[in-house]
């Protein structure tokens, strides 16, 4: 009589969640994701054991956007209306380079110009339009127009 030695391993199931930019895809296994949900798919390892991954994917969106904050005579500048960001670099848009050290969600121009903010969450970036800061020194008042 032979003894036959049978081994069975557990059900592996992994639960993930992930987040992916609007507008962007996600390859899981045999399916391309472009919608929000739980999706489900088998992976086979090399010893033919089967794993369930589940994966809730969301879908994160930035819309920057800005607006002008007067806090006083002197303190005059802008503010990111994105409030889901999770960091921020201010642009100039007549040098077409960013602003050293400016990366909090208000700016306060030194001095006229055109200016952008680029805000970031996870891996999602979005630009807001140049707005155009300008100081007039006689009426001390500061406008904002695109």
């Amino acid at each position: 009589m032979k003894n036959i030695l049978v081994s069975s391993f557990p059900e592996i199931k992994i639960h993930k969640e992930v987040h992916i930019c609007q507008g962007d895809s996600l390859q899981f296994g045999k399916q391309l994701l472009k919608n929000v949900g739980e999706y489900t798919e088998v992976f086979q390892s090399l010893k033919d054991c089967d794993s369930t991954v589940i994966l809730k994917m969301k879908i994160d969106s930035l819309t920057t956007t800005l607006s002008m904050i007067d806090d006083s005579q002197i303190n005059k500048g802008f503010e990111s209306n994105e409030e889901n960001a999770i960091s921020y670099q201010w642009f100039n848009c007549n040098e077409n380079k960013n602003i050293e050290g400016e990366t909090q969600n208000v700016f306060y121009p030194k001095q006229q110009g055109e200016y952008a903010v680029l805000s970031t969450r996870y891996e999602c970036m979005d630009t807001s339009d140049c707005v155009n800061f300008k100081l007039s020194y006689l009426s001390s008042n500061y406008n904002i127009s695109k």
